[in-house]
């Protein structure tokens, strides 16, 4: 199996005693006033990403605004303390109290590291970069799963703060650069606080058109 990216980033956002639905009505009403810097690119992306699935291309042409899940039988924020958003691009996020965790870009850890084209990767921090400062945030923390060494932090039950001081204990600092990370991938941990984006480079979108479209006749139903 391979490893998993998982980017954490941290916010400022109010959890205790609230209710469920202020909360998520709260955090998706930021998120629709909100302008992606790029979303150009995070469109055409996921329309390359999709494969050409008829359902996902519609959906990502059409929706437009943020939605979170309902609470029902298999669902409950009382239990879970966990907030699940979805948004335009199949773009999804999780809130906690603790933490923002970012479940795009939909790469596997080592490739995440490793990406040769800088301006691709700095195309999604843009986005990470977008979604943590709306919400007091300034950094993510990239975690990974499938017996990675920083899987345990998944799990952390403490705050953004406790989680990056308990990675400083067990693996020392965090590298600086990506590159000092694939190094080193069994002992290294990686805070981006975003200061090396080149906001003056954007990535090239003529790689992605013409963009896919829905041939099929078959009427979709988004809402299932």
């Amino acid at each position: 199996m391979s490893t998993g990216l998982y980017p954490i980033g941290n916010h400022k956002i109010r959890f205790k005693e609230r209710e469920f639905r202020e909360l998520a009505t709260e955090i998706m009403t930021v998120l629709n006033n909100n302008v992606f810097p790029n979303a150009e690119f995070l469109r055409l992306f996921a329309l390359r990403w999709t494969s050409n699935g008829p359902r996902d291309i519609r959906e990502i042409k059409s929706k437009h605004q943020w939605t979170f899940e309902e609470e029902n039988e298999y669902y409950s924020f009382a239990e879970t303390q966990e907030i699940n958003l979805y948004g335009p691009f199949l773009l999804e996020l999780t809130f906690d109290e603790n933490k923002i965790t970012f479940w795009n870009p939909p790469y596997r850890y080592w490739q995440w590291f490793e990406m040769r084209e800088n301006v691709h990767r700095d195309e999604w921090r843009k986005y990470m970069h977008n979604i943590v400062r709306l919400f007091g945030g300034d950094k993510v923390i990239y975690l990974a799963d499938n017996s990675h060494h920083l899987e345990e932090f998944l799990y952390y039950e403490g705050t953004f703060e406790e989680i990056e001081m308990a990675l400083h204990t067990k693996y020392g600092k965090p590298k600086p650069t990506f590159k000092e990370v694939t190094d080193n991938f069994d002992h290294s941990w990686f805070v981006d606080d975003f200061k090396t984006i080149d906001w003056a480079k954007s990535h090239s979108l003529d790689k992605y058109l013409p963009e896919p479209d829905d041939a099929s006749s078959t009427d979709y139903d988004l809402k299932k």
